[in-house]
């Protein structure tokens, strides 16, 4: 019986010793911020401006949805994911916003239905669905089975379907329906860090011929929880390992998979939706349906264009400061090589895994 390694992703010797002296620079900086840590209002600072990113993100998505006048047509929607490329066998990480839709001739559960059919079968369809959770929570109980989801009302409705699991990890939980959805899921109480290699929005992407789809969040991936895969596959760049600052515990129990209880370091960064669609280029597919924009974009695709751009300093992140010099020494690495090597340590795992029963 094998052993699985811990969680941890590392990027070995692809960061040399000369960020030793890019850290020593930055020093004056990072001693105010200790100044701000240590008289207790570091966490109040950065909960207050994470709270009012994400309002103004919020009230921005829902005056778009308000102030929409037309409807979406759903058959036109099928339309442009099947011209996308998405097919029946097809793994599919949806976002989707209920406001953008609510005045269409459809349902949640409908559209859920919809979806399914699009990928037959032999698909699965993945939603977000973390817990109603401030996400700063020590020793979080979380009943998987029971606990509804504040991702949103269709998300809702796929947590409720028959035959549909859910992760067990209340920060940052996924649903799905599938016969990927075991593979998707069944290790993310197991992560060490947020988006490590059990994580779904990681995992995914192992997945052969996977997608990441938004109805209605956005223009241009403006809003994609997978963007933040990164951060563990750079886990060791000076910049990234700086967002992992504080850990966060909870407890669980399923009826899949028992009771038990996790903990991991939790991100601390703040962040804000931007468009990154010239990282993309033509690999990304967007339209408008009515007033609601869709778009569509595979998996690895996604994440291989927002670690090119992160390995050049160029990130969502307002916190912490990116310091130019930080990403002098990563501009020129290879990008589809560290990817690879995160999808190799899930495959890893997995075997692990099944190894041991």
């Amino acid at each position: 019986m094998k052993t699985e390694p811990p969680s941890q992703i590392r990027v070995p010797k692809v960061f040399p010793r000369g960020w030793q002296w890019v850290e020593r620079r930055s020093k004056s900086v990072v001693s105010v911020i200790n100044l701000f840590r240590r008289a207790g209002l570091y966490g109040v600072i950065q909960s207050l401006l994470s709270s009012l990113v994400h309002r103004n993100e919020s009230r921005w998505l829902a005056t778009q949805n308000r102030n929409s006048n037309k409807i979406l047509d759903v058959p036109e929607l099928l339309s442009f994911l099947r011209n996308s490329g998405i097919m029946e066998g097809d793994t599919i990480m949806v976002a989707s916003s209920w406001d953008a839709i609510r005045k269409s001739e459809t349902s949640p559960a409908k559209l859920i239905e919809d979806l399914r059919n699009l990928i037959g079968p032999t698909g699965t369809l993945a939603m977000p669905a973390w817990a109603p959770t401030s996400g700063q929570e020590q020793d979080y109980f979380f009943d998987v089975d029971t606990q509804p989801t504040t991702a949103g009302i269709i998300n809702e409705t796929l947590r409720r379907t028959p035959g549909a699991r859910r992760s067990c990890n209340p920060f940052y939980s996924v649903c799905a329906i599938g016969p990927q959805a075991e593979f998707l899921l069944d290790h993310q109480h197991k992560s060490k860090f947020s988006w490590d290699e059990f994580c779904p929005y990681l995992r995914i992407v192992a997945v052969p011929n996977s997608w990441f789809i938004g109805i209605g969040v956005g223009p241009a991936v403006k809003i994609a929880t997978s963007h933040h895969v990164i951060e563990s596959i750079l886990i060791d760049h000076p910049f990234f390992r700086r967002l992992y600052r504080t850990s966060r515990s909870y407890r669980y129990i399923s009826k899949s998979q028992g009771a038990g209880q996790g903990q991991l370091r939790a991100s601390t960064s703040i962040a804000v939706s931007v468009p990154l669609r010239s990282g993309y280029v033509d690999k990304f597919k967007e339209a408008q349906i009515g007033d609601v924009t869709v778009y569509a974009i595979k998996a690895y695709d996604l994440v291989e264009a927002t670690l090119k751009m992160a390995l050049r300093g160029r990130t969502m992140y307002v916190w912490p400061i990116r310091w130019p010099w930080m990403f002098w020494a990563s501009r020129n690495l290879d990008a589809k090589k560290l990817l690879d090597e995160a999808i190799k340590r899930v495959n890893d795992v997995t075997s692990l895994k099944a190894d041991s029963r």
